[in-house]
């Protein structure tokens, strides 16, 4: 297999004749001790490093592009083939860590391979590069935590763990599904945990008090109109008193008018509550006195024919959750990725 770019050869006279080489391993051309260990000078050897750290253009556009990005980029996963391995920054040189490796790095990569064996029944190795397989200087993880300063970063080895008088290189066909499968598992789990812990706390910001104060509209207002219940009227499951306001009667004939709103809460048989909004009108003119009622009643009850939340409105992610708070779903990926929280009909947490 062609492990290396397309680098136009180099040639080097070697005893009496000239060979010429091309390519650059291109997983020793970044400059995390680029040069140092675990990588060749020889253009000729499959694991050379090049003439410089980042003096390929592909090496150089990855690069380019992350530190372009800032501190925005929390993660990086870099796949690879083959051993079936977790590898964890650094690779430099045995027994060399970042600070986070055991409190960050390595619980979250542990939860990710759990993740995966559940799918197949794969089983992954998790540790640095150097202390599980051999040191290796100028890979682009080890740059991407140790220069780029991106808190989660791996490199993955696929399938499969062993080459059993095979190329390790050349995966059955039948395996080439169930490692995509297995390996989505897995990097959900990387993508939920920097969702959590990096997107969490600024989409509470921004919805200003937390995604607990999202409540979902499970109840509907439905108003009805009571006009033939009267204000003395009661029953076995509520009784209200009211007064009526009275008016001394003037000495001349002159129309006088006095309103009241009182407001009462009385529950029922049923499940559902009801507030009773009570107008008394009380109206004199001279001796004679009018009096007239209206009622009016604003009953609550849980609606019956919207959806709860349940399995059938969640997507493979939580993350999803968060891509429709933010009113992304009107771009076609997300769509795509989240088609169950972006549909309106499914009622979300």
């Amino acid at each position: 297999m062609w492990r290396k770019n397309r680098r136009p050869a180099q040639c080097k006279q070697s005893f009496f004749r000239t060979v010429c080489c091309e390519g650059v391993d291109l997983n020793r051309n970044f400059d995390w001790f680029w040069a140092s260990t675990g990588s060749s000078s020889d253009p000729c050897h499959e694991t050379y490093h090049g003439p410089s750290a980042f003096s390929e253009p592909e090496s150089a556009a990855v690069r380019d592009f992350v530190t372009s990005l800032g501190e925005r980029v929390k993660g990086f996963v870099t796949l690879h083939s083959y051993s079936q391995m977790w590898i964890i920054p650094y690779g430099h040189r045995r027994r060399a860590y970042p600070q986070d490796y055991r409190s960050a790095l390595r619980p979250l990569a542990v939860r990710a391979i759990n993740a995966l064996k559940v799918l197949h029944g794969t089983q992954y190795t998790v540790g640095t590069g150097a202390d599980i397989m051999y040191e290796a200087a100028g890979g682009s993880a080890d740059w991407a935590k140790g220069r780029a300063r991106i808190p989660y970063s791996y490199l993955l080895e696929l399938r499969p763990r062993n080459i059993n008088f095979a190329n390790g290189f050349l995966l059955p066909e039948n395996q080439i599904l169930p490692t995509a499968e297995e390996t989505w598992e897995a990097i959900k789990v990387v993508a939920d945990e920097l969702v959590g812990q990096f997107g969490q706390p600024i989409i509470e910001r921004k919805i200003g008090g937390g995604i607990h104060t999202l409540v979902p509209n499970h109840y509907r207002l439905r108003p009805t109109l009571n006009p033939d219940e009267n204000s003395t009227s009661s029953s076995s499951s509520s009784s209200s008193t009211t007064t009526t306001p009275t008016t001394s009667p003037p000495t001349s004939v002159e129309e006088t008018t006095a309103t009241e709103l009182l407001t009462t809460f009385t529950p029922t048989t049923s499940e559902s509550t009801t507030f009773q909004s009570t107008t008394f009108e009380s109206t004199t003119t001279g001796s004679t006195t009018i009096e007239q009622t209206t009622t009016a009643s604003i009953t609550i009850e849980p609606a019956t024919n919207e959806p709860t939340i349940s399995e059938h409105c969640v997507d493979y992610s939580k993350f999803c959750h968060w891509w429709r708070t933010f009113g992304l779903c009107d771009r076609e990926r997300v769509s795509l990725l989240c088609p169950k929280s972006c549909d309106l009909n499914c009622q979300q947490r």
